[in-house]
């Protein structure tokens, strides 16, 4: 999503890897905010809590489950490896990345399998490129990426990891 051309929008606990909670658990009618849900049942129901801040929760309307409150902000923030601190980390790379960062384009890399995805992000003169490519199966994927004249570059990417190559550097060797 952070490598994406455009606006970024992060959904109501997609940073910390909230799951959809079973809504019914969710629920605590005592402080229904409008006294409407015996009635009508609330149909602005959907599948977000609250953000469990803390590993308490809270005790709003839709308090967040105990699957949730697993994954506390509190929690989150002293793990060095937490969907947290991953998603600070890409915000920022995205920041410091001026290509990923401005107006460019992207151009899609064949690969033989759809569970890895690759593609190319270039600046709006396309004199700035870089290489992304994304392995979401178990096993290690080689993908060749085009440099120009038909060249390329054959890299290696692991399992569940994203590897990033730019191109500029590469047509300097």
């Amino acid at each position: 999503l952070l490598s994406l051309p455009g606006s970024v929008c992060i959904f109501q606990g997609e940073e910390l890897g909230l799951p959809n909670p079973n809504i019914e658990r969710a629920k605590n009618p005592t402080n229904d905010p409008m006294q409407l849900g015996a009635d009508i049942g609330m149909p602005w129901d959907a599948a977000r809590t609250s953000i469990p801040w803390s590993a308490k929760g809270t005790n709003l309307w839709l308090k967040p489950t105990p699957e949730q409150r697993i994954l506390a902000v509190e929690l989150q923030e002293e793990k060095e490896n937490s969907m947290l601190n991953a998603t600070r980390e890409a915000i920022a790379w995205r920041k410091e990345n001026k290509i990923l960062n401005h107006i460019g384009y992207l151009d899609f890399i064949e690969t033989e399998d759809p569970k890895v995805i690759a593609f190319t992000r270039s600046d709006e003169e396309k004199k700035n490129k870089i290489a992304l490519c994304f392995n979401y199966t178990p096993s290690v994927q080689k993908l060749k990426i085009p440099l120009c004249d038909n060249k390329f570059k054959t890299v290696t990417v692991k399992p569940m990891e994203m590897y990033q190559l730019d191109l500029n550097k590469e047509l300097l060797i």
